[in-house]
């Protein structure tokens, strides 16, 4: 992620609609299919810290990043219990966590390889979440300023679980309602900036974050009970076998 991208992820986490919906989905989905009271969760990738913070609430969360930066804002939210590190070599302990989470991570990394690693601190029946931007059709230069190698579909994720020792218990595509319209504002963006002036997707005005909020909310719900065929996102809970 461009690094001035940090900062306006810890000004937005606790009220952007894309950030609450995805902490809000994960609470869920460990809320439904985790067997431990007291998980002990680990966020691959954790940012600037925000949804440590809602972890936390439910059992000990740790988090790893490789930047620097994302660490320093962790720490000025007062979030100690984390590391700098690569998801090729996670500094932990194997079957260490109940809960391993990648939200919007697996995208900028050699899945194969963070896979391996998530397979051995992931304790027997441990469950692995994660959300990945979806459809390479959705490709644009908003992927590239956040740094994305790929994006998912169910079969391509499908098949990269159960080839690294996951059975897969809940797959779903997500934000169906922002399909056309990313399509379409992306591929207009792409057009009209070039990629050191694109303008952030995050910047949105109150009325329409609320918009979203209310909608993301609605499909989430959705998504977990049944699945949806189609949206920009695709997540995935997992059991290590």
């Amino acid at each position: 992620m461009e690094r001035r991208l940090y900062q306006e992820s810890y000004l937005l986490e606790k009220t952007h609609w894309w950030h609450i919906t995805k902490r809000e989905l994960v609470l869920l989905l460990i809320k439904k299919y985790c067997q431990s009271s007291n998980p002990r969760m680990l966020d691959i990738g954790c940012g600037t810290g925000g949804n440590m913070e809602t972890f936390s609430s439910i059992g000990k969360a740790f988090g790893l990043d490789s930047s620097k930066e994302a660490l320093r804002f962790c720490r000025k939210r007062g979030i100690s219990a984390v590391r700098q590190g690569t998801t090729t070599q996670l500094p932990y302990a194997a079957r260490f966590f109940d809960v391993v989470a990648m939200l919007d991570v697996l995208e900028h990394t050699e899945d194969a390889k963070a896979l391996k690693e998530v397979q051995r601190v992931l304790k027997p029946h441990g469950l692995f979440i994660v959300n990945v931007p979806a459809f390479p059709w959705l490709w644009s230069t908003w992927d590239e300023i956040a740094h994305h190698k790929r994006r998912y579909t169910k079969t391509s994720l499908t098949n990269l679980f159960v080839h690294h020792g996951f059975s897969i218990i809940k797959i779903s595509y997500l934000f169906l309602f922002l399909l056309v319209p990313a399509l379409v504002i992306r591929k207009l963006k792409s057009t009209w900036y070039t990629k050191s002036s694109y303008p952030s997707d995050f910047q949105l005005s109150s009325s329409l974050n609320k918009l979203l909020l209310t909608l993301a909310r609605i499909e989430t719900r959705i998504a977990v009970a049944r699945m949806l065929p189609f949206g920009t996102s695709l997540f995935c809970v997992a059991i290590k076998e």
